[in-house]
């Protein structure tokens, strides 16, 4: 399937969302919740969340 906008294929909905949540949690350092929220998640536990963020240990390095 090719997008229309990007004229580029293999761009799902889910891959937008799985790079986003990437990028915004491991790269910029956005909290957890605010991920979630930009994702439109109401998990409270940020369950369905954390299936589309990557775990980067250096955040947890960073904070002790």
């Amino acid at each position: 399937m090719v997008n229309k906008n990007t004229e580029l294929s293999g761009i799902t909905y889910y891959w937008a969302q799985h790079s986003f949540g990437n990028l915004a949690r491991n790269k910029c350092r956005m909290n957890k919740d605010d991920v979630a929220l930009a994702l439109n998640h109401v998990d409270q536990r940020n369950k369905v969340t954390n299936i589309y963020i990557e775990k980067d240990w250096s955040i947890v390095d960073e904070s002790l």
